[in-house]
């Protein structure tokens, strides 16, 4: 039986708005300005 395990999504640049973003469930996700703490603690 295979065993399920959570995965960090990644952080990832989204160079047409320099925006942060990560990809959960297949959804896209806007943090924030890339590279800004407070895009790091969403």
């Amino acid at each position: 039986m295979p065993t399920k395990f959570s995965r960090i999504p990644n952080y990832r640049l989204y160079k047409l708005s320099g925006q942060a973003r990560v990809i959960i469930d297949g959804q896209h996700l806007y943090l924030g300005k890339y590279g800004f703490h407070e895009s790091w603690e969403k």
